[in-house]
């Protein structure tokens, strides 16, 4: 699953992504269950820089990574990752 945005910034467009890989599950009714932020972000950066116009050129971190007693961001590392296009 993904949402893609897009925003005019100095000029340049700069398309925002957030990914996960989903799993079903049907017991009384459909549950959403998320398998991983990571490997989801990192699978569609690799595609889409393999073969395109887009090239990964690095990382970020975000400083949003959340685990504590309380609460969680699952396996989301707290990185973005910064692609390029050459076009």
């Amino acid at each position: 699953m993904g949402l893609i945005d897009n925003v005019l910034y100095k000029g340049q467009y700069l398309f925002i992504g957030s990914f996960s890989t989903e799993a079903f599950k049907l017991v009384d009714r459909v549950h959403h269950l998320y398998r991983s932020f990571t490997f989801a972000r990192n699978d569609f950066c690799l595609k889409i820089s393999s073969g395109s116009a887009y090239r990964i050129i690095g990382s970020f971190n975000l400083g949003n990574k959340l685990m504590n007693s309380v609460s969680s961001t699952g396996d989301h590392d707290g990185y973005l990752t910064v692609l390029e296009a050459s076009k």
